[in-house]
């Protein structure tokens, strides 16, 4: 493959914040990502178009240095959201957890259905008039949030 993949791939890298979390964003394995970078392995534009779509880069852009950078309109990933308040996220995940911790570890959840119980209580919460967080609101969405 071209050097310029090479360059178009080392952007994207940095724009989400190192290989791993790439991989992390996309699914496309760390070491596919490294070996791409060493120029060791070709990629196949079905690899680089799950990378694309979830980093809000165009798939054509990345592979071959055509069209436009960026992809327009709603598909643009969640990281690149202003309206995403980290703050109120990390609490709620905070409150999460302690919620759990209270229950003595007769609760424990798998990390997807943590994540659930956070994103249910995170779009509670960011509505207008919600309020404080409540340890009784936060048990309430592991009751009806978890299996």
């Amino acid at each position: 493959m071209q050097y310029g993949f090479i360059e178009r791939l080392r952007e994207v890298v940095g724009h989400v914040g190192g290989q791993k979390e790439l991989e992390r964003v996309s699914g496309v394995d760390q070491t596919t990502i490294s070996a791409w970078l060493k120029r060791v392995k070709n990629p196949k534009y079905q690899t680089v178009k799950k990378i694309a779509d979830a980093t809000g880069f165009c798939a054509e852009w990345l592979y071959l240095g055509s069209g436009p950078k960026r992809s327009e309109g709603p598909s643009a990933p969640a990281a690149d959201n202003p309206a995403l308040d980290l703050e109120l996220l990390t609490q709620l995940i905070e409150h999460v957890e302690s919620a759990l911790a209270l229950r003595g570890g007769r609760m424990r959840l798998k990390p997807r259905d943590k994540a659930r119980v956070v994103a249910a209580a995170y779009e509670f919460y960011q509505r207008p008039g919600a309020g404080e967080i409540r340890r009784a609101k936060i048990l309430d969405f592991l009751r009806r949030t978890a299996p």
